[in-house]
């Protein structure tokens, strides 16, 4: 069982390769080459995180720092894969979650760098997520429909409220139609402990984020902040710990 586990986890990390050079192709770089510097074109290697760290982070040649994101992205795909395929490996949802992470993966890193959610992640995931909740006998699939339009209905109102109140946006269209597909993918009854997680999670970061922005005098109001990588923290932690059907079940407030 763990010798399969390794070989995910492997398989995991030249995956996050591949999520890298999606990632750089979603901020705007349509020309480079994964295993060369961007500077020199000095071949960096290719074996994931390994090539970063025996290179301390730089060519060699040139010594241009290259983006620390890669093997960060590298590492958290590989690990987050071969945990999701440990919590529920007797479950066919196995499937479905390990394309959730992947896609997530993505995702949340361009979200990190430029607030933006790229609509094939998000529409795409709702897509492969009412799929998934149509062929795989585990799951209904009017509960994953419920899902989209509670989950997506949610932030919308939440967004306009906050507009109205306020008088601009506070609410991306990305994020809603990202709890859209994490709705279609927990399905609606599972979308209150999932926003339990969110709520967690996104307090602890603003506390991080007002104690950091005091000590540089700066201000939180007008800033843009990334909210999808919690939205997609927040499900993976509900998925391992709080559903039923994984290995590493701890709690479940809400009944499924």
């Amino acid at each position: 069982m763990y010798s399969i586990i390794f070989i995910i986890f492997i398989l995991g990390l030249f995956i996050g390769q591949w999520a890298y050079g999606l990632v750089l192709i979603y901020e705007g770089h349509r020309k480079f080459k994964l295993y060369r510097c961007p500077s020199c074109h000095y071949f960096l290697g290719f074996i994931p995180v390994l090539s970063w760290l025996f290179a301390c982070g730089k060519c060699s040649k040139c010594l241009r720092r290259i983006d620390v994101r890669r093997p960060v992205i590298e590492f958290v795909m590989g690990f987050s894969l071969a945990v999701v395929c440990l919590a529920l490996y007797e479950s066919w949802y196995v499937v479905e979650i390990a394309l959730f992470c992947i896609i997530a993966v993505i995702a949340s890193a361009v979200d990190l760098k430029r607030t933006i959610l790229p609509d094939t992640c998000t529409l795409g995931g709702i897509g492969l997520a009412l799929l998934g909740a149509w062929i795989n006998p585990e799951r209904e699939f009017i509960s994953a429909i419920l899902g989209v339009v509670y989950g997506g209905g949610f932030l919308l109102v939440l967004g306009a409220v906050y507009h109205f109140i306020f008088k601009k946006e506070g609410m991306g269209g990305g994020d809603i139609k990202m709890l859209a597909w994490i709705g279609a993918l927990v399905g609606f009854r599972n979308l209150l402990p999932v926003l339990l997680w969110v709520s967690i999670l996104g307090t602890l970061y603003v506390i991080y984020a007002v104690i950091r922005y005091n000590k540089e005098r700066k201000s939180l109001l007008g800033m843009e902040l990334a909210f999808g990588p919690y939205l997609a923290l927040a499900t993976y932690l509900f998925i391992l710990f709080s559903y039923p059907d994984s290995s590493f079940f701890i709690f479940s407030i809400f009944e499924s």
